[in-house]
């Protein structure tokens, strides 16, 4: 069975977090199956919520936080998406929607696409996308 895990920021633990994921309080984990129903994987705290978001450093505490993931998922695209999408071994993805529910079926729908970035990445030939799935709020 194919699969990969995503993290999402949460304020609530239902809906995406409208601000940056380095800026959430709280991460939960999914592993996202090709086939069959998200599994959630647990949640963590985000401990590095108050460092400086212009810190260099912001980025990689976030990151050691969620090393397990492969796609950080969030509905904004923030300057650190950007630098991700372009070096990283982490795939970041913004849903437009704030139902995480919603956004997993989005991802779980997308997951040939999501597949091939994650295995261009794990060759070490990032693309410097951050895909935008979903329909725009309001």
């Amino acid at each position: 069975m194919r699969c990969f895990r995503v993290v999402a920021g949460s304020e609530d633990g239902r809906c995406i977090a409208d601000c940056h994921l380095g800026d959430t309080p709280l991460f939960l984990l999914y592993d996202i199956f090709s086939d069959a129903p998200p599994k959630p994987c647990g949640q963590r705290e985000n401990t590095v919520r108050e460092m400086d978001h212009g810190a260099g450093n912001k980025m990689q505490a976030v990151l050691s936080l969620v090393e397990d993931a492969d796609l950080l998922l969030a509905r904004q695209v923030s300057p650190n998406f950007r630098r991700m999408a372009a070096v990283s071994t982490y795939q970041p993805v913004v849903v437009r929607t704030e139902s995480i529910d919603d956004a997993l079926e989005v991802l779980r729908a997308s997951f040939d696409r999501l597949e091939e970035l994650l295995s261009q990445r794990s060759r070490g030939e990032p693309c410097g996308e951050v895909p935008v799935f979903g329909e725009e709020p309001g």
